[in-house]
């Protein structure tokens, strides 16, 4: 408060307060702002963790496609490959990549249960890695046929699964989780087609592949 005024028979008369008020105030606004930009400071390191581990989300839809980003995003993704294809009775997949073996947890188990409760089976193309490895023993078990192939032909952080006319990609690799599903006829029978010649030529390479 720069003005001071008072009622004198009626009449409002001012006067002007004490001049370094006005220095006052305008430290006071001055602190209240630094304050201000130490919140938005801290929230935007907040937000670009969030980012950095996929804590945000976007989906991006349109007639035949959706984009998605962020963890929760590609999670949604892999549950609606089943929601959205309840019927089919096969899903062609390639690759295994961090979102099973690193930051799914129990989500994975819940989704593999769904599968199999679907009665929906799974051709499987895998790099020979650890992860690999275990996922083909549990094959019987979670109606799943699996063949390796050595890891330095097939170095993948990426997985395609094909189910019926649904093309669904999703990678857990890099600062942000980021997904791709796809409806369309003509690009599934060609994914088919290759996902087939490759399964010919996985055949030879055995269990044992290196």
């Amino acid at each position: 408060k720069i003005v001071g005024s008072a009622r004198k028979n009626g009449v409002a008369h001012f006067h002007a307060e004490n001049p370094e008020m006005l220095i006052t105030l305008c430290n006071v606004q001055v602190q209240k702002a630094q304050e201000h930009l130490k919140k938005a400071q801290s929230l935007q390191e907040q937000l670009q963790k969030l980012q950095a581990t996929g804590g945000m989300t976007n989906v991006e839809r349109f007639e035949n496609i959706q984009y998605y980003e962020g963890l929760s995003a590609v999670t949604d993704l892999i549950d609606e490959t089943l929601t959205a294809n309840v019927g089919e009775r096969l899903c062609y997949c390639f690759g295994l990549n961090t979102y099973h073996t690193e930051l799914a947890g129990n989500d994975w188990q819940h989704y593999t249960k769904k599968r199999v409760d679907q009665k929906m089976f799974v051709k499987s193309i895998q790099p020979d890695i650890k992860a690999a490895i275990a996922y083909k023993k549990r094959d019987k078990k979670e109606l799943r046929d699996t063949r390796l192939v050595p890891k330095n032909l097939f170095p993948s952080e990426c997985e395609i699964n094909l189910i019926g006319d649904m093309i669904a990609m999703f990678s857990a690799a890099g600062r942000v989780p980021t997904g791709l599903k796809l409806k369309n006829k003509k690009m599934a029978t060609a994914l088919r087609s290759l996902f087939l010649l490759a399964w010919e030529q996985a055949r030879h390479y055995g269990d044992e592949a290196s």
